[in-house]
């Protein structure tokens, strides 16, 4: 009776650990797919923030190169008392997206008004208007690339995470369950040839 209720509780143990053992393989399944779609995702937006980026590095140039023939047209010292553009109503504004169950804060320029000098120059020059209006001009795209950022970084982050739990259900939890599976088979195989041998002499007797 010992042994058919030690053999009673092993196969329920056994049929216990196949049961997690199942739900960490499904568990691992998702997580893996979540893994993929996550890194497909990383690498269309870095493609896209890579191309948007380079498009901003030429604007950006051009207007250094303005700001360039604006000092050479009129000097530092005139174009430092070469009255600012007043950029104060410019506001931003946020917004949020979601993908897999991940929220990303984001933010852009609302509308621009029509820059305008707290003063009027003394006397107008054309390269410092045009150096002006072409470094305003870089505003809005410099604060979509800066939210791009951030979301970059926070989809790399949890990529990272999944990649950690992916990696740790694949070499820690499921070889141990396996393993630990595979030691009840063991037992539960040893009694019953145990079984086997113990019936076999009682019938002999």
């Amino acid at each position: 009776m010992a042994e058919a209720a030690r053999g009673s509780a092993s196969r329920a143990e056994l049929l216990e650990l196949r049961r997690e053992h199942e739900v960490v393989v499904e568990g691992h399944r998702l997580l893996d797919e979540r893994r993929v779609l996550l890194a497909r995702e990383l690498l269309a937006r870095l493609k896209d923030f890579d191309k948007r980026f380079e498009a901003f590095a030429d604007r950006e140039r051009q207007a250094h190169a303005a700001l360039i023939e604006a000092t050479e047209k009129m000097g530092l010292e005139q174009l430092e008392v070469y009255p600012p553009l007043d950029l104060s109503a410019l506001k931003t504004v946020r917004e949020t997206a979601r993908f897999i169950g991940i929220t990303f804060d984001g933010a852009r320029l609302g509308e621009m008004p029509e820059p305008s000098r707290e003063r009027a120059p003394v006397f107008e020059s054309e390269q410092a208007e045009a150096a002006a209006s072409q470094f305003a001009g870089l505003l809005e795209e410099a604060v979509g690339l800066a939210s791009d950022i951030a979301q970059l970084l926070k989809l790399e982050a949890e990529y990272r995470r999944t990649q950690r739990r992916v990696r740790a259900l694949e070499k820690i939890l499921l070889p141990e369950l396996e393993a630990e599976q595979k030691v009840l088979e063991n037992a539960l195989e040893e009694l019953e040839i145990e079984e086997a041998v113990r019936v076999r002499l009682a019938a002999k007797k």
